[in-house]
């Protein structure tokens, strides 16, 4: 028995650019497979990947002219969603390292009696809700 494919649909704020629907990021889970997603017009069904490559162009007339606008300009409307740079990142790791070595040094090894349990429950919740969003349960 095979296992049905669920999609979810989340508006994304943007509006199409040239029939002015809404644009959601749907998101498709199928059993053994990834969860993928997209940018799908709900009114005329063109579709765009998340990185704004054109996956699919509406049967409307005004969806072909903007596709071949697009292809003349050379450029997209749909920006790509924000990524945290590497310097942000570097930073945040940086920062835990030292406040770690802070607690550490005004703690002792008293500290990680304490936290060690809550780090435990704290990476088991992480994975319960990681889980659940991926059975979409919420």
């Amino acid at each position: 028995m095979r296992k049905k494919e669920k999609t979810s649909f989340i508006d994304s704020g943007y509006d199409c650019d040239h029939c002015g629907g809404e644009i959601y990021i749907s998101h498709e889970k199928a059993a053994g497979r990834p969860v993928e997603g997209y940018y799908v017009c709900r009114r005329c069904g063109c579709a765009w990947t998340l990185k704004g490559a054109v996956l699919q162009i509406g049967a409307d007339r005004d969806c072909q002219n903007a596709q071949k606008k697009r292809i003349t300009e050379g450029t997209t409307t749909l920006p790509e969603l924000p990524e945290m740079s590497g310097w942000k990142r570097l930073l945040l790791i940086v920062g835990g390292v030292i406040l770690f070595l802070v607690l550490l040094r005004f703690g002792g090894l008293m500290l990680f009696r304490f936290l060690l349990p809550l780090i435990v429950l704290g990476i088991l919740g992480y994975l319960i809700y990681k889980f659940g969003r991926e059975q979409m349960w919420w």
